[in-house]
């Protein structure tokens, strides 16, 4: 009886040491299980060292675009000038002639000028043109020749205006140099057998300003006109210089 009593006791503390292995098993397994659904088990997982100071974030690049706009053609308006008259008429290039003559000046017999200019006539009303002045001198006595082959230029500006129902065209003569020299090489009977260097500032120039000849004006309406006159220099200039201008101006288109 005893005895079975002993065995009877024995197989009650295997019972409850099994349920106790069986209850800390249990134990053990819900509490790895909570580690592994943790976040903050890394548990196989490698992670690299944080570096200080290197592969430090760089900002995004800013991608600039630079769009360049075509221009857009600007229209000038036209300047030119409405006339009440038909200047087209008379537009286009003219020829002028230009013939002065200083007489009995005191170096030679006739001390000449000509040139040959070309006018540029536009149908708004506006005339330009160029020449040069060529010295021509002549004498009965003496022997006279114009030194280097030099001119005088000039330059020409003028307008056209009506009248009635002819066009005019009136227009200056402008020296590029008003002070130029001319140059002479003279040979009179006294001073043969050799030539003698005359140097002076022109003459041509002076006396057209003095006598108020640079400026004309001829009829257009016309395919060729001539202006003649004939100055007293001595009288417009106060005796300084002496002699007669003679003048002849002929446009031809």
């Amino acid at each position: 009886m005893e005895r079975d009593n002993l065995l009877k006791g024995y197989r009650y503390q295997r019972l409850a040491m099994s349920l106790v292995m069986a209850l800390l098993l249990l134990g053990l397994v819900a509490c790895k299980k909570d580690k592994t659904n943790d976040g903050d088990d890394v548990s196989g997982v490698q992670v690299a060292p944080a570096i200080i100071g290197t592969n430090t974030p760089q900002p995004p690049q800013v991608v600039t675009v630079v769009v360049t706009r075509t221009p857009i053609p600007q229209i000038t308006p036209s300047l030119t000038p409405t006339l009440d008259f038909p200047a087209y008429k008379v537009a286009g290039t003219w020829s002028l002639y230009v013939r002065f003559d200083i007489n009995d000046e005191g170096l030679v017999k006739q001390l000449g000028y000509s040139a040959n200019a070309t006018l540029n006539v536009t149908d708004y009303g506006v005339v330009t043109g160029n020449g040069m002045l060529m010295p021509t001198p002549s004498d009965p006595v003496c022997e006279i020749h114009p030194l280097g082959g030099e001119g005088f230029s000039f330059d020409i500006q003028g307008i056209l205006r009506p009248d009635g129902e002819r066009i005019l065209m009136d227009i200056e003569l402008i020296p590029t140099s008003y002070s130029a020299t001319e140059n002479y090489e003279v040979r009179c009977p006294e001073d043969a057998p050799d030539f003698r260097t005359v140097s002076q500032p022109n003459l041509i120039w002076p006396i057209l300003s003095q006598t108020q000849r640079t400026k004309f004006t001829f009829d257009l309406t016309q395919p060729s006109y001539t202006v003649t006159f004939t100055e007293d220099i001595a009288a417009r200039t106060d005796n300084v210089i002496k002699g007669m201008l003679a003048g002849e101006l002929i446009t031809l288109q």
